[in-house]
């Protein structure tokens, strides 16, 4: 007897787990009348339990996708909230005197900051140039 369950609609129970072939759950099929539920990342469900309750499986969501058109107040807002950062953390971390007794935190803390300035020059370019993002698109949860 064939199980006529639409496995894909269900999420696999592994799928917080990055794997490169996917979490696409399969089934109901099988040899000589065995069938089972699989998915590539290895997850096998037995075969005498092909209920999706009794696996304790769960529906997958509908993904809705959204739409943010970019504009240049967008860049102009990330490059502040860039220079917010990197003066907060020069200010009241770099310059912290617990800092500044350590040496590796010292030195952790101004390899930070330059990388905070590189982050920051690096947005500066984008606020003028015309080839950058216009469209971002997301998954709403």
């Amino acid at each position: 007897m064939k199980n006529e369950v639409d496995y894909s609609k269900y999420r696999c129970p592994y799928d917080h787990i990055k794997k490169d072939g996917g979490h696409e759950l399969h089934g109901p099929d099988g040899f000589e009348n065995v069938y089972g539920v699989w998915c590539a990342c290895g997850f096998r469900g037995p075969v005498f339990c092909r209920c999706p309750e009794d696996l304790k499986l769960k529906l997958k969501k509908e993904l809705k996708m959204e739409k943010i058109k970019l504009t240049e107040f967008h860049y102009h807002e990330l490059l502040d909230r860039a220079s917010v950062a990197m003066d907060h953390f020069y200010e009241h971390v770099e310059k912290h005197v617990a800092a500044q007794a350590n040496i590796d935190v010292k030195v952790a803390a101004e390899k930070t900051t330059s990388a905070m300035y590189n982050f920051y020059n690096l947005c500066s370019g984008l606020a003028d140039d015309e080839n950058r993002a216009n469209i971002y698109e997301y998954e709403e949860d």
